[in-house]
């Protein structure tokens, strides 16, 4: 099936990155795609095409965004489009100075997340291995007393990834948010059931009812920590048409997400959603249906190469629809998408099989 142009557009403006965290084929060391920084121009020629339609851009997905040596050029040139302009770091660059900080500030981005999972060495680096705590929230405070010292709205959040070797230093990190005068976000580690990763609040998160999220007190303040693609449940999907019953008012939300004539159900995962919600670009102009293909084989069409629509409605992404509708989650459907033919946790927790 066709869609309407997705509102979330990923750009991977750096696939490279300096950490090593176990769980990121980045981090692995895998090469199915080129090490490769996106020019200024060809970020520019990006942004022409998503323009017309993006409400936001987000700045990064497989690497660390500050490896791109122009990336504050290109965050202005994303912010000048009028769009929301977003990154992810682990701020293990070089030690921010006032000038360089209020130069971040001031680039255009709207917000930052502080990949920062933990407050001591030894914690934070069991998953972000190779990573300076102590740099990550010197340049972490740097940002933050340049935002106030401007008054400028820009947003930084400090997200931290839980996982069993740092749990016990959830409530430190929420009092030195507050120090430090930034939110805090938790979330847990897709862990692929792992039991050697696996926290307290990744079983107490299992054994929820559907759609409840995972209230955690944490220093006299109540935080929903959250785990944006697991869903250990058989998925959902229904169109809106009169001969088909909607999800069970107990597991949906308030608000479902409405593409054209369909309703995504809420318990459908992230990742599994994306080919009808957002877009990512690879920094080879690449395209992927969703944030966890990995690798140049489950490319669905190349940006700089092709127009949009041949890209978002070509026969690749086409497939990937056809599969994710299909009664059953796509059994006996051999559709030969990227959906059904990449081993894929998330397929699994949704769906019951790789």
């Amino acid at each position: 099936m066709t869609c309407s142009p997705p509102r979330a557009v990923f750009i991977d403006i750096c696939n490279r990155c300096g950490l090593r965290c176990p769980y990121c084929p980045t981090g692995r060391r895998e090469r199915s795609f080129p090490h490769l920084v996106l020019s200024v121009e060809r970020f520019t020629a990006l942004v022409e095409r998503v323009a017309p339609f993006a409400e936001s851009i987000t700045l990064h997905n497989w690497g660390e965004p500050f490896l791109n040596p122009r990336f504050l050029e290109i965050a202005a040139l994303a912010a000048e489009s009028g769009r929301h302009v977003h990154t992810d770091s682990n701020l293990n660059f070089p030690p921010l100075d006032r000038t360089a900080a209020e130069r971040v500030v001031r680039s255009g981005l709207h917000t930052l997340h502080a990949s920062i999972d933990g407050v001591s060495q030894a914690a934070y680096q069991r998953y972000r291995v190779g990573g300076n705590l102590a740099l990550a929230l010197h340049n972490l405070r740097r940002l933050a007393e340049a935002r106030d010292r401007l008054g400028s709205s820009f947003e930084l959040v400090w997200k931290f990834v839980v996982h069993r070797h740092n749990e016990h230093e959830m409530e430190v990190a929420v009092r030195l948010a507050r120090e430090i005068g930034v939110a805090i976000v938790f979330q847990l580690l897709s862990t692929d059931g792992n039991p050697d990763w696996l926290s307290s609040l990744h079983d107490r998160s299992d054994r929820l009812p559907l759609g409840a999220p995972l209230a955690v007190e944490l220093a006299g303040e109540t935080f929903h920590v959250f785990w944006h693609n697991h869903v250990p449940v058989a998925r959902y999907l229904g169109r809106r048409s009169p001969d088909l019953d909607p999800p069970p008012p107990s597991t949906r939300r308030s608000f479902p997400v409405e593409i054209d004539a369909l309703v995504l159900d809420p318990r459908l995962p992230w990742c599994c959603r994306q080919p009808f919600e957002a877009l990512y670009v690879n920094s080879d102009g690449s395209v992927t249906p969703c944030c966890t293909a990995w690798g140049a084989e489950f490319s669905v069409g190349n940006l700089l190469e092709q127009s949009f629509d041949e890209v978002w409605n070509g026969p690749a992404m086409r497939a990937c629809r056809a599969w994710l509708l299909a009664p059953g989650a796509g059994a006996g459907r051999q559709q030969g998408s990227v959906c059904e033919t990449r081993p894929c946790e998330f397929r699994t927790m949704a769906f019951g099989r790789r």
